[in-house]
């Protein structure tokens, strides 16, 4: 799957407005509270727990790397896209629906669809 191909099943999958591709979009998530930083090429603002799916399902044909990232207050590097790729930004997953303490989980969702 070319990049251009990604970008526009990306874009339907999220809409516009929740697909980030200029560099002046993209550079506040090239870090997180660590020293790390690396670029994104594209980041992605999904919804709910649908458009994730088919984010990383996308994102797996197309053979590019995702690193998914909550509000990137990490000190380990774990939200920087070491390798480019996609960022998974979960910002707009804002609802907890369940907390599951035994398993150590938490699902989420949105107020807005």
């Amino acid at each position: 799957m070319s990049r251009d191909t990604l970008i526009d099943e990306l874009r339907t999958i999220v809409g516009e407005n929740y697909l980030l591709l200029e560099k002046e979009d993209v550079i506040v998530y090239e870090q997180d509270g660590s020293i790390f930083q690396v670029m994104p090429e594209i980041v992605v603002l999904p919804a709910d727990v649908e458009q994730v799916a088919a984010v990383v399902k996308a994102a797996r044909r197309a053979n590019v790397p995702i690193v998914p990232r909550g509000s990137g207050t990490g000190l380990a590097g774990g939200a920087v896209p070491a390798e480019g790729g996609i960022v998974l930004s979960l910002a707009r997953l804002d609802r907890i629906l369940k907390i599951d303490l035994q398993n150590h989980l938490a699902i989420v969702g949105t107020r807005c669809n």
